[in-house]
C-alpha cells in the first residue's frame, strides 16, 4: 500500500467522511476492499455499495450491492420529500428499513455516476436512522473518478444529471478528499497507456498520446471468444447488433413484447419491442434480477425453446423469464406505460456508458460520434491492457475537454482532518 492509499485508509478508519478519487489503476477498489474488510473485522456494521451492478462485479461475490437496492430507492421515482414515507408504509421494505437503522458506515463506489437528485434521495432514505443528521449519522465514504462519464439525466423524474457534489448538502456530509495519483506497478507499455487514458479523460491530449492511440488501430489476434465493440450512441449499437445477428449462422428467434401505453413513453424503455436472438450469440442483462444477475452482466445464449432463452453467465446457466418494464410518472404517481419482455439485449456492440465499470480482456472501440467529455477515456480504460484493445476511427476532436466545474472540484483543497472527528460528527440538517 502506497502513502496515498494508506492516508485514505487511515482517514476512513478514524471515522471520517471522505471522498476517495483518482484515475484508473490507482487502486481505488483495493483501498475500499481493505477498508470494508478491516471494519468488518472490528465489528462495524458497514455496507459496500456501487451505483451500478457492473461496478459490484469488481468485488468478490456478496461483498457489494447496488446503492439503490441497499436503500430501497429503486429507480429513484420517489423524491427526497416522500421516500421515507414510501419505505415506512410498504411491508416489502421492512428489511431495507432494518438495514438502514443498523448501518454504521455506508461506502459508495462509482459515485461519479451518482446524480445530485439521487444523492439527496439517498440522504433522505438514510435519515430513517436519525432524521436530525445527514445520512442518519452514518459515516459516508464515497469513491469515484469524476473525469469519467457524468450521471444520466432523467427528465421524467426531474433529474437534470447534475453531479452529486453540486448538492447543497454535499460539503456538509463529505468534508474530506483523498486523491490517489500513483499508478500501481506495471510494464512500461502499460504505464504509457495509463498516461494516455489520463490525458484523454481530461481532454488535453499530447501529440505523442494521439500517436499511441492511432497505433491501436491494428486488428487484434483472432480468437474463439466474442469481443464487444463499444460505441458512443444507442443507434450505432442497435445497427451493429442487427448486422451481426443477421450474419451469424443459426435459427433466428423473434420475441415480441406485450405493451400498454403510448409509444412516446414506451420509447423511453431500454428493453426492445422486438428481440432477436440466436443460440451462441452474446447478450447483456438490462435489469437487476439478483445480486449475481445484474444490469450489465454479459453472457452467451445457451438454448432457446418454447419457454424462452437460457443464458450462460460466468456464474452458471440461467433460464430467463420475462419481466415488466414500467414508465412511472411522478406527476400522476402512477405507471403510464409498460412493456413485458425478456430483460436481454444483443451484446456484439455495447454503449460506452453501459460498459462503464466493466473490465474486458479484449475490446474494440469505435470513436465515431463520441460527444461527451470522459467518454473516450472510459472506453479506453475498459481494457485490462493495451494488448487487448483496438481503437478505430480515432480523431483528436473526440478527446473533449472537461467542463470547468469538474476541474474546479478536483483542484479544491480538502478540509483538515480533526483527530476528534468533530469535522464529521454531529452534522445537523438545516
Amino acid at each position: 500500500m502506497n502513502t496515498e492509499q494508506q492516508n485514505a485508509v487511515d482517514v476512513a478508519l478514524q471515522g471520517h467522511n471522505l471522498l476517495i478519487t483518482g484515475a484508473a489503476g490507482t487502486g481505488k477498489s483495493f483501498v475500499l476492499s481493505y477498508i470494508y474488510k478491516t471494519m468488518k473485522d472490528r465489528g462495524i456494521n458497514v455496507h459496500l455499495t456501487c451505483t451500478t451492478g457492473v461496478s459490484c462485479a469488481v468485488y468478490p461475490t456478496g461483498m457489494a450491492t447496488t446503492v439503490h437496492r441497499f436503500a430501497g430507492i429503486l429507480d429513484c421515482r420517489h423524491g427526497s420529500s416522500e421516500i421515507r414515507d414510501v419505505l415506512r408504509s410498504n411491508r416489502k421494505f421492512d428489511e431495507v428499513v432494518q438495514r438502514i437503522n443498523e448501518t454504521d458506515v455506508l461506502i459508495i463506489d462509482e459515485c461519479s455516476m451518482l446524480s445530485k437528485r439521487t444523492f439527496e434521495i439517498l440522504n433522505a432514505a438514510c435519515q430513517l436512522k436519525d432524521a436530525s443528521k445527514f445520512f442518519g449519522g452514518m459515516q459516508l465514504i464515497l469513491c469515484g473518478d469524476f473525469l469519467q462519464l457524468p450521471p444520466v439525466a432523467n427528465n421524467l423524474y426531474r433529474d437534470d444529471g447534475s453531479f452529486c457534489f453540486e448538492s447543497s448538502i454535499f460539503y456538509n456530509v463529505v468534508p474530506h478528499k483523498v486523491v490517489l495519483c500513483e499508478i500501481m506497478r506495471q510494464s512500461a507499455a502499460e504505464a504509457e497507456f495509463k498516461q494516455v487514458i489520463s490525458e484523454v479523460c481530461k481532454g488535453n491530449v499530447s501529440e505523442n498520446s494521439s500517436h499511441f492511440i492511432e497505433c491501436l488501430s491494428r486488428p487484434l489476434p483472432e480468437t474463439q471468444h466474442f469481443e464487444p465493440t463499444l460505441f458512443a450512441t444507442n443507434q450505432q449499437v442497435d445497427s451493429f447488433n442487427r448486422n451481426n445477428i443477421l450474419e451469424m449462422p443459426g435459427v433466428l428467434y423473434e420475441f415480441q413484447s406485450a405493451d400498454t401505453g403510448e409509444n412516446r413513453y414506451l420509447d423511453r424503455l431500454t428493453c426492445q419491442k422486438v428481440l432477436w436472438l440466436k443460440i451462441g450469440m452474446p447478450v447483456i442483462l438490462i435489469r437487476n434480477l439478483t445480486d449475481n444477475l445484474y444490469n450489465g452482466l454479459r453472457g452467451i445464449v445457451h438454448d432457446i425453446d418454447k419457454d424462452g432463452p437460457s443464458v450462460t453467465f460466468p456464474t452458471g446457466t440461467i433460464r430467463i423469464q420475462k419481466v415488466t418494464f414500467d414508465v412511472f410518472s411522478p406527476s400522476v404517481n402512477a405507471n403510464i406505460a409498460s412493456r413485458i419482455q425478456y430483460p436481454l439485449k444483443p451484446a456484439f456492440g455495447i454503449t460506452i456508458h453501459k460498459a462503464q465499470g466493466m473490465t474486458l480482456e479484449r475490446v474494440n472501440v469505435d470513436c465515431q460520434q463520441i460527444f461527451k467529455p470522459g467518454q473516450l477515456g472510459v472506453a479506453l480504460s475498459r481494457a485490462r491492457s493495451c494488448e487487448g484493445i483496438r481503437v478505430i476511427n480515432y480523431d483528436p476532436k473526440y478527446c473533449i475537454r472537461q467542463p470547468q466545474i469538474i476541474s474546479d472540484f478536483i483542484s479544491e483543497d480538502t478540509v483538515p482532518v480533526n483527530e476528534d472527528v468533530s469535522c464529521c460528527k454531529g452534522l445537523l440538517t438545516r
